[in-house]
């Protein structure tokens, strides 16, 4: 039942993101970005670098100071997992959009891509709101 909830809550996200990306697009007339299936968007080298050092950052961040951190404190874990997720969303999109308004030949699509950061601070905003992991104990099956 929770379950089903969440996918729903997931999917009413998904879809909301990706109607206010169309607005954005159709607005400022900027095409829908060309992306292979598996391989990250990069401008250039520099762009391609510097995600993966976000990408390694959060990666070690997520392996061994949130647990870490989960199990010194009385904090739920959701919540770190939560908060590195829309943490590294961000900057990774706010790196993205630097590069696509500096280096790019469409610097429109920066807006496209900080609408996008955007709705993820707003669901990130929204977990904590509603204090999500709360209302999930309420429901153990």
């Amino acid at each position: 039942m929770v379950v089903t909830y969440i996918l729903i809550a997931i999917a009413i996200f998904i879809v909301l993101t990706e109607t206010v990306k169309m607005i954005v697009r159709r607005t400022l007339g900027v095409s829908k970005r060309k992306i292979k299936p598996f391989r990250p968007y990069r401008i250039n080298d520099r762009h391609g670098s510097i995600i993966i050092w976000i990408r390694l950052t959060a990666a070690f961040i997520g392996l061994f100071v949130f647990p870490l951190a989960s199990l010194l404190s009385n904090i739920h874990f959701l919540y770190y997992f939560i908060s590195l997720i829309v943490t590294y969303s961000i900057i990774e999109l706010l790196t993205t959009a630097h590069f696509e308004y500096w280096h790019s030949n469409t610097p429109r699509r920066a807006f496209v891509t900080l609408s996008e950061a955007g709705m993820i601070l707003l669901a990130g905003i929204l977990f904590f709101v509603f204090n999500v992991p709360e209302s999930l104990a309420e429901y153990k099956d």
